[in-house]
């Protein structure tokens, strides 16, 4: 770690001034470095800079009226798009809102709508349900807020997507009850504006169109708008997000690698990679909010990384799958290499464990376990783990949250696209060209 340490430094100035200025055309980008697609990194300050100067025009002005417009017609809406955006905006819903929130009644979510994710297969069963849940049987005009419905489609550019949104907007035109100006109204498009596809998607009636910024792959578009439009629907607090991910983007221009927490994950993970040749990397999560986020950085460690990276990567769930973690370390005896994501607070007030003292005197029952709430017993449980682990010489790193809320998991995901770039660097790869 000592050692790479003016290596880490060189690299986090390269990414925080000298990409920054091939990517507004300054200067010419090698071509080792294209694609370079490292927009995510100042992505955050310049939303928010924006915003703060232009409450009417800036792009997360348009976006949040968007948002709010259509959120007060409808009580369900389908998210179109490729796996990668899914999962960035499931990473956001599930980290962010209640464990149920679909389940809720339309009070309860505080009048904002379901969300459904579609488009990423070609799954005939899987859309003919969603299809059927919004109604499309009945062939009919909504008679109510909760039968309305809209569409948010994220970088529809290829053929199967484009064919999906076809038929999810037939559907809506009969829930519209043929009014093309209300199927306007209920569809929001998050492409970029030099896309081929902004042409066809208007005359679909799709005109309600979000920009995506250049310089952006789709790995790294979880905090664009792909991500905060469903976010912002959701009633999530995009601001928070934003502002934990610049503080992340500012700790790591301004930090030097002995403190920084970006360069050292991305040391630590490149270290053991690379002296103890793991092939498999598993993200281990103690709080079910966070296992999306896990499947995210699975995508974005295979898209950023490739054949030459970490490409066996796979998300458990700590107390879940804990009877998993001993056996899969030793799998085909290769190595292996724990993430763990904790949070140091839970959101709910902890529950007091149950316990059947029936079979044992009420005095030989320790006075600690009666007290024990479900967030002891996981912590327990989180030891045990660890320890049968490091029997096993198995290499561990674990990232603390203080929650799982807007800030913090604003910061997670910056840091953890951030740490991936270095990764890749460290190890003569461009991340972005996957």
């Amino acid at each position: 770690m000592a050692s790479l340490g003016p290596v880490l430094d060189k690299l986090r100035d390269e990414i925080c001034d000298i990409d920054e200025k091939m990517m507004a055309g300054s200067i010419a980008a090698p071509t080792s470095k294209l694609p370079l697609l490292g927009a995510f990194h100042t992505m955050p300050s310049k939303l928010l800079a924006e915003y703060e100067a232009d409450r009417q025009t800036s792009l997360l002005a348009k976006l949040l009226s968007a948002t709010k417009q259509l959120m007060s017609e409808v009580d369900r809406i389908v998210v179109l798009g490729e796996s990668t955006y899914l999962t960035g905006v499931q990473t956001l819903m599930h980290g962010c809102c209640q464990p149920y929130f679909n389940e809720l009644t339309r009070g309860q979510r505080g009048s904002r709508p379901r969300l459904y994710f579609a488009g990423n297969s070609l799954d005939n069963d899987a859309t003919q349900g969603l299809l059927y849940l919004l109604g499309n049987h009945h062939a009919r005009k909504a008679t109510g807020v909760h039968e309305r419905w809209g569409i948010v489609a994220i970088d529809v550019s290829s053929a199967d997507l484009q064919a999906v949104l076809r038929v999810f907007l037939a559907s809506l035109r009969d829930n519209c009850g043929g009014d093309s100006q209300e199927v306007e109204r209920r569809v929001l498009v998050v492409t970029s504006p030099a896309s081929s596809m902004c042409e066809p998607l208007e005359e679909l009636g799709c005109k309600s169109l979000l920009p995506m910024p250049q310089h952006l792959g789709a790995p790294y578009a979880i905090l664009s708008v792909a991500g905060l439009v469903p976010a912002a629907l959701l009633g999530i607090n995009i601001m928070k997000l934003l502002e934990g991910a610049k503080a992340i983007s500012n700790h790591f221009c301004h930090t030097k690698a002995a403190e920084n927490v970006v360069l050292q994950f991305a040391a630590v993970s490149h270290l053991i990679s690379k002296k103890q040749q793991t092939q498999r990397r598993l993200v281990c999560v103690w709080n079910q909010a966070l296992e999306s986020v896990g499947h995210w950085y699975e995508q974005l460690v295979f898209a950023s990384l490739g054949s030459r990276g970490a490409t066996a990567t796979s998300t458990v769930v700590g107390t879940r799958d804990r009877h998993l973690l001993p056996r899969a370390v030793q799998v085909d005896r290769c190595h292996s290499y724990l993430v763990h994501l904790v949070t140091e607070k839970f959101r709910c007030d902890a529950l007091h464990m149950q316990h059947d003292s029936s079979s044992r005197p009420a005095a030989s029952v320790p006075e600690s376990v009666h007290q024990q709430t479900m967030v002891d017993k996981m912590s327990d449980r989180r030891r045990e783990i660890l320890n049968r682990l490091i029997d096993l010489n198995q290499s561990n790193a674990t990232i603390s949250m203080p929650c799982a809320d807007e800030t913090s998991l604003g910061q997670l995901v910056q840091l953890l696209m951030l740490a991936t770039v270095v990764e890749g660097r460290l190890s003569g790869i461009n991340p972005h060209s996957h």
